[in-house]
């Protein structure tokens, strides 16, 4: 979704995409949704995704009846399409739904897989940057499909993808390899001469969320968490920068690894380093 015009999404069609089925990539490409097998009948095939088929058709159809805004509305539409699109990608690569107690309510308590799903919706619903869609609804299916995700920590890689501007979030797809080569021979950049006022402050923030780690001789240790880096992660060379393990976490389950590569690229220039991601 992108460009100046307003999303062309009504209602009903917004509501069979959340709840429907089919084939939704198809659907996207070709502009409409096919129902195949009922509501979200064919995620995941046969019974496999009737959990996650059931969450996303209750909590979807909720969260619509709470957004207004039309363009808002879409972004709804999108992040179910990711979701589904996502959810049969996993279930054609063997894996199945969580068994444990993530699908489970308990009494007056709504499960903890529509807790994490409502979140993800609400924040997509508010995404103005919209590339950052794609990264929020990744984070459903792979929590859904795997046991050893908390889905404490499955919430809060919702929080900090919402929190994130999606510069950010290109800063972490490029830290995703590790320190890499920088433009200058001692692997030094000057700040101001490299990144603009304002991407130095987005990545000393990442620095202070605890997202970007430094590497010495003792391997990678957290910024902030050395003498040099105290007052800014720019006092070390970007050459040196990589992932903590939350940074790490928030790259996996975001699937930041998909983040544009050309978009990556003019990051790394900006911030002094000439090794593309791979």
């Amino acid at each position: 979704m992108s460009g100046d015009e307003p999303t062309q999404i009504d209602e009903p069609r917004a509501r069979a995409v959340v709840e429907g089925g089919g084939d939704l990539i198809g659907a996207a490409a070709g502009g409409a949704i096919g129902l195949v097998g009922g509501p979200f009948g064919a995620v995941g095939g046969a019974m496999a995704g009737v959990a996650i088929s059931r969450s996303l058709q209750a909590v979807g159809s909720e969260v619509l009846e709470r957004v207004l805004a039309h363009r808002a509305k879409g972004r709804v539409e999108a992040a179910g399409q990711v979701i589904a699109a996502d959810t049969n990608a996993l279930m054609a690569s063997g894996l199945s739904v969580r068994t444990d107690a993530f699908f489970r309510a308990d009494g007056t308590r709504v499960s903890t897989a529509d807790e994490v799903l409502e979140g993800l919706l609400l924040y997509a619903a508010d995404s103005y940057e919209e590339r950052k869609i794609r990264h929020l609804a990744a984070v459903f299916p792979i929590v859904a499909t795997d046991e050893n995700v908390n889905p404490a920590d499955a919430h809060w890689v919702s929080r900090t993808v919402h929190r994130l501007s999606w510069r950010q979030l290109g800063v972490v797809a490029v830290l995703i390899n590790g320190p890499q080569d920088s433009d200058s021979p001692d692997g030094r950049v000057a700040a101001p001469l490299s990144a603009s006022p304002g991407l130095q402050e987005e990545v000393q923030e990442l620095a202070e969320m605890g997202l970007i780690a430094v590497g010495g001789s003792s391997g990678m240790v957290r910024a902030g968490g050395t003498w040099s880096t105290v007052s800014s992660i720019w006092h070390v060379p970007p050459a040196t920068w990589g992932l903590t393990a939350a940074g790490q976490l928030l790259a996996a389950s975001a699937r930041l690894v998909e983040v544009d590569a050309t978009f990556q690229h003019q990051l790394c220039k900006e911030i002094g380093l000439t090794t593309p991601p791979s």
